[in-house]
């Protein structure tokens, strides 16, 4: 497996920061940062994360379960948390200042025996249930339970009603998830670390 680096955050506050320069100065080539290299030939999926340092609070995450070049993805993701995460309006440069990256790489994929089958703290965790023919999924990454203190049935909770699920949580419905769980290794950096000790 693969381990998170604080490289990797740091790559995607590059890739963000770069944007923005980028759009302020009407420049539309595309800018590489440096430091992208290390990462290009890893096949990983992964998700990106941006977060208010002060109070932890999400400011948009975005990722993906297919497998990729590593450079490639956190490229793309670090764009997409940033810019495109509907839940919030696109970071601007002065809010960088304020803000924490992290970097969650997934593997261990595999199928949970029940939607509790898994462990706080160690696993994520992906659900998909199927609601009049449509399937509504959701995930929590592994660091999620913990950082909100949830229990397993809390979680459940939370995924069924982030999948889009509206009705009664009961046992039927409990039964009928199908649930995997997976592994996550997580780095994370502020963005004046991020200054600090990667930018050029």
């Amino acid at each position: 497996m693969v381990q998170a680096t604080a490289d990797m955050a740091a790559f995607c506050f590059c890739v963000v920061d770069r944007t923005l320069s980028a759009e302020s100065s009407k420049n539309t080539q595309q800018l590489q940062p440096s430091f992208q290299s290390p990462f290009t030939s890893t096949l990983c999926a992964l998700f990106v994360s941006f977060k208010i340092t002060r109070n932890h609070e999400l400011r948009g995450c975005i990722g993906t379960f297919s497998e990729a070049p590593l450079g490639e993805q956190l490229c793309r993701y670090a764009k997409s948390a940033a810019f495109e995460d509907g839940r919030f309006q696109p970071i601007t440069a002065p809010e960088l200042q304020t803000l924490s990256c992290s970097v969650t790489l997934l593997s261990n994929f595999e199928p949970a025996a029940h939607c509790y089958d898994w462990v706080i703290g160690t696993h994520g965790v992906r659900i998909k249930v199927l609601v009049k023919g449509t399937a509504l999924t959701a995930t929590f990454l592994p660091q999620v339970m913990i950082e909100q203190a949830w229990d397993h049935k809390k979680t459940i909770e939370q995924l069924l009603r982030k999948s889009g699920y509206k009705g009664s949580i009961t046992e039927e419905v409990l039964r009928s998830i199908q649930t995997e769980r997976y592994l996550g290794s997580v780095c994370e950096v502020s963005y004046a670390d991020y200054k600090k000790l990667y930018a050029n």
